[in-house]
């Protein structure tokens, strides 16, 4: 049986596969990251590093490729803003993610990334 979770984010429902009830090993892995605004790394599964390299912009290193995987990150601002997340072309095992202000301006924040990979 798979383990289904919804996550309500503002208007948007987020649905997905991926909790501890579902085993790392039937067909997926599920890497993640809680960064502090500084970049530090709270706790996570599967990092290898974490940094903030300038205002708003932060690289996470996981052990593994996440060429082929799914992002999912969130503010834990509680102001209005936006985040987005890219991998990192020749960095296999690096995801980018950016915060802005909602004026689009570069912004720090804390931020929560999942990684959902095939395995």
């Amino acid at each position: 049986m798979i383990a289904i979770r919804k996550i309500v984010l503002a208007s948007a429902v987020l649905t997905f596969c991926c909790d501890a009830a579902f085993p790392q090993g039937a067909g997926f892995v599920t890497l993640s990251a809680r960064l502090a605004p500084n970049g530090t790394v709270g706790f996570g599964s599967g990092v290898q590093s974490a940094v903030r390299s300038s205002v708003g912009v932060y690289v996470v290193t996981f052990t593994r490729s996440v060429a082929n995987c799914n992002f999912l990150a969130t503010r834990q601002a509680n102001t209005p803003g936006e985040i987005v997340t890219a991998p990192i072309v020749g960095n296999p095992n690096v995801v980018r993610v950016r915060t802005y202000n909602s004026a689009g301006a570069p912004q720090d924040s804390g931020v929560s990334l999942m990684v959902n990979c095939a395995s």
